[in-house]
């Protein structure tokens, strides 16, 4: 009596690991590729959040304005970003809040927005700080990234860093 495989067992077996190979690999490409895609309109960020902070440290809550044009973004040493095939635009507003706007090609539209929110420790937890606000001059604040209010980004496609 022979041991081992028939050859029709094989096929089976080579057969159903091309169709679960077939079904996993364009699920996590797909997530994969939109992970990097989000991760850049966060690099791209970055700049904002800097020129954020230096503003408001340097000349304090009056200096804060909405940054979502050109000019206006000039007043806080911002280069307004525009966009890319990925990212739709990046703005801020007076209160020092930074929203990633993504584009179609990345995710759909009525989920397409990621926010840096300046925050500050008070009372045992975290909560947003109005750099606007004259009374938050000279406050030690640090950036937490979340989904926006409105449109939010699907949390299974954020960084590890903007995941609540």
């Amino acid at each position: 009596m022979e041991k081992g495989f028939t050859l029709i067992e094989l096929m089976i077996v080579v057969a159903i690991t091309g169709i679960l190979a077939a079904i996993a690999i364009p699920i996590f490409h797909e997530s994969y590729v939109t992970k990097t895609k989000i991760s850049e309109g966060l690099a791209l960020a970055s700049t904002y959040k800097l020129a954020i902070t230096e503003t408001f440290n340097a000349r304090g809550a009056q200096a804060m304005v909405n940054c979502n044009n050109i000019s206006s973004c000039e007043s806080m040493g911002i280069t307004y970003f525009a966009g890319n095939q990925n990212i739709q635009k990046i703005e801020s507003d007076a209160s020092g809040v930074v929203t990633i706007f993504y584009t179609t090609m990345v995710v759909p539209a009525n989920a397409n927005s990621l926010q840096f929110v300046p925050q500050v420790y008070a009372g045992g937890t975290f909560v947003d700080l109005d750099l606007s606000d004259v009374a938050s001059a000279t406050t030690q604040f640090q950036w937490t990234c979340r989904p926006a209010a409105v449109n939010p980004v699907n949390s299974r496609l954020l960084p590890r860093e903007c995941r609540v």
